[in-house]
């Protein structure tokens, strides 16, 4: 379940924080709240919402690192083909000295 901006705006969920795991910061944040920011009160809900982030973070890795290796593909697949195109300003050697 993904938060909408009217319920991160209601939770006065900063815009820095208002990720995919925002639905698990809400209540997070609620409990701090409630409890005076007890850090042993809302352990169930901090651990969702590390979680949720972990995962997110592994997430945006795998794609960085397929695009990556996509563009360094791209980049050997152009330079195979310049390399096998014969361009027209080479200079012909000269067939007569033999």
């Amino acid at each position: 379940m993904i938060a909408t901006k009217e319920e991160m705006r209601r939770a006065h969920v900063p815009l820095a924080w208002r990720d995919n795991c925002a639905h698990l910061l809400i209540p997070l944040n609620e409990c701090r709240w409630d409890t005076w920011w007890n850090p042993n009160k809302c352990m169930p809900e901090r651990k969702a919402y590390m979680t949720c982030q972990d995962t997110e973070y592994e997430r945006r890795v795998r794609v960085a690192t397929k695009r990556k290796k996509e563009e360094y593909w791209r980049q050997q697949n152009e330079k195979a083909a310049a390399d096998t195109h014969v361009s027209s300003d080479m200079p012909v050697p000269n067939q007569e000295a033999s």
